[in-house]
């Protein structure tokens, strides 16, 4: 079972997985967990085009190894994974990246409109794999707050700033709209800006155990 922590930055959506990932563990379920690929990219922040499609390829990646490598039973734990990086490569077209930033030929020479949603719909054709995505939504303003506490002050940055924050929230809903069902089987929008971790944490175990009891009824 692959399941994706997706949304906006300071939404809780690290945090939540980490109590979620220590639930299952404790309860003796098979659990694995891959961590979000912008900690490994090899690019420079401001590389937005490269590290965009690299984080898509990163996400496909997990999901192969996923499938391929884990027996069924194991619990597999995607902190963003393919839908989010749907939601950055998006971001790129919303925020004319691809017109600015020009490092990676093949995607962004001779660009047409629908070009962006030609590549995101081959990545998208994976998220068969993934069983859910939670989608974590808060409000730019309140994220900012909150990042500006924990980084002591440091001010916005690339992605957590008001502009950034709403657009990346703009397309997070049109591929919910555009995929949800589609491509991927079940995305759950939960909106965290006036709920405890707690209530958080039990809306997805509740979720998760509901489709975990369905696949057992199918076999």
């Amino acid at each position: 079972m692959i399941i994706e922590f997706a949304g906006s930055p300071r939404s809780g959506k690290s945090t939540t997985l980490d109590t979620i990932k220590d639930y299952y563990i404790r309860l003796g379920n098979n659990v694995k967990l891959y961590t979000e690929g912008a900690r490994f990219c090899p690019f420079p922040n401001t590389s937005r085009v490269s590290t965009a499609f690299w984080l898509a390829n990163h996400a496909l990646n997990n999901i192969i190894e996923g499938k391929n490598q884990f027996i069924k039973s194991t619990m597999i734990f995607q902190d963003r994974g393919l839908f989010d990086a749907l939601g950055f490569l998006l971001l790129l077209e919303i925020e004319g990246i691809l017109d600015s930033q020009n490092e990676i030929h093949p995607f962004t020479q001779n660009k047409k409109k629908e070009d962006i949603f030609y590549y995101m719909n081959l990545f998208a054709n994976w998220g068969k794999y993934v069983d859910i995505v939670f989608l974590f939504e808060i409000e730019p303003e309140i994220a900012i707050k909150r990042d500006i506490a924990l980084q002591i002050g440091a001010g916005p940055g690339l992605i957590t700033n008001l502009i950034t924050l709403d657009n990346l929230q703009k397309s997070y809903s049109i591929i919910y709209d555009k995929y949800n069902g589609i491509k991927f089987p079940l995305i759950e929008r939960i909106k965290t800006t006036n709920l405890s971790q707690y209530e958080i944490a039990k809306k997805i175990v509740n979720k998760i155990e509901s489709l975990r009891g369905n696949d057992e009824e199918k076999d």
